[in-house]
Formats: C-alpha cells, structure tokens, sequence
C-alpha cells in the first residue's frame, strides 16, 4: 500500500522542505527530553539532589514485596511508584527528602505471565501541597 502525506501543499516527492532552523522552545532546557530533574536543586531547595532510588530484592516472582528506598526527592512531599504501567502505591518523603516504603508487586496474576522480564519501577514527585514536580528516576525488577 503506497502512501503520501501533504504539508503545505508539498507532496513528498524528495525530502522534507526546509522547515528552518528555528529550535522550539519546548526542545531545550532542564525539562526537555529526559523527564528528570537538572544536576542542581531548584532555586527553591525544594530538592535535595541527585536523586537516587534502590529496590531489594531486584528479582523474584510477581508475589514479592518489595522495600523500596529513595534519596534526593522532593523534600516533605509525595512520591507515587509504578510499576511498569500499574500504581504501586504512594509515600511520603521526609524534611531531607528520602523515603523507604515496603510494598507488594502489583497485579501478580498479570505479570506472573513475563517469566524472564525486567520491568521498571518509577516516580512521579508532587511536593507538600500536592503539585506535580516532575518524574523522578527509575529502577528494575526482574521477574523470575
């Protein structure tokens, strides 16, 4: 099936046009591309960077708890954890911003089906008045 795409009345008969070289604004600056904080703590010391998150035991079956640890985040706020695309569960970060929480893999019947995966557990950080500050790091957990 051949397919063809118009952008301003250009048909795709060769490359792209020159769309200039302008850079949009959105592709730059501590935001852009990596979902993750800069190397220095906004000016509002709201973070005690770098952040840094740790899970043991880092493989076993979908029924394991896990203890999950974290330092750097957001200082008296909250940290949601995911586990691959399903809510882990929540934990509040103390006035240095770290946090261990002890939970259970969630939905074991579902990702008891990827023997031999690895799935990422990640953060999202809101601080003490519940706004979202952005996405914190990641870490694996291999299913046996």
């Amino acid at each position: 099936m051949a397919a063809a795409f118009v952008i301003n009345g250009w048909i795709n008969s060769g490359g792209l046009p020159d769309f200039g070289s302008a850079t949009p604004p959105w592709s730059s600056g501590s935001s852009a591309g990596s979902g993750s904080y800069p190397d220095t703590a906004p000016e509002d010391d709201a973070h005690s960077a770098p952040e840094e998150l740790r899970v043991s035991p880092r493989s076993g079956s979908a029924h394991t708890t896990v203890t999950v640890t974290g330092s750097g985040f957001v200082r008296d706020g909250l940290v949601k954890l995911t586990f691959h695309a399903t809510a882990m569960g929540e934990v509040r970060t103390d006035g240095d911003g770290d946090f261990t929480a002890r939970m259970r893999l969630p939905s074991p019947d579902f990702y008891g089906r990827f023997p031999g995966q690895t799935f990422s557990i990640s953060t999202t950080e809101y601080n003490r008045d519940g706004t979202y500050q952005g996405n914190g790091p990641g870490v694996g957990f291999h299913i046996n």
